[in-house]
């Protein structure tokens, strides 16, 4: 988990402009723990949004993310959600920002140390 909220938080900081601010949330809807990074930046088109799309949910993505240099955290992130069972979105707008989260099912059993 620390690895999936370093890489969002360090591209929402990476893409948004100076002095602005980047919201972490956290909150529960329903059995589900949803987490959500949401920055002011430069957000995305719909194109760059459709091709990062493509690139988080192709099976070959490493070899493709990994020549073309971007992309690749944010793949990362995605399979290790969906290797925790959970679901990774975001949202952009160009020039407005981005919402990056994800949700993972709360756990029922017992976390005492």
């Amino acid at each position: 988990m620390k690895s999936i909220l370093r890489n969002l938080l360090i591209n929402a900081v990476k893409f948004s402009h100076e002095d602005s601010v980047v919201k972490l949330t956290l909150h529960q809807d329903g059995d589900w723990a949803v987490v959500e990074v949401i920055d002011s930046g430069i957000g995305m088109s719909a194109p760059a949004q459709e091709q990062l799309q493509k690139q988080i949910f192709r099976h070959d993505a490493v070899t493709a993310m990994g020549e073309k240099g971007t992309g690749m955290g944010l793949w990362v992130v995605s399979h290790f959600i969906h290797a925790h069972q959970g679901e990774f979105f975001f949202e952009s707008e160009e020039n407005v920002g981005s919402r990056f989260g994800f949700k993972v099912k709360l756990s029922t059993g017992d976390l005492s140390v």
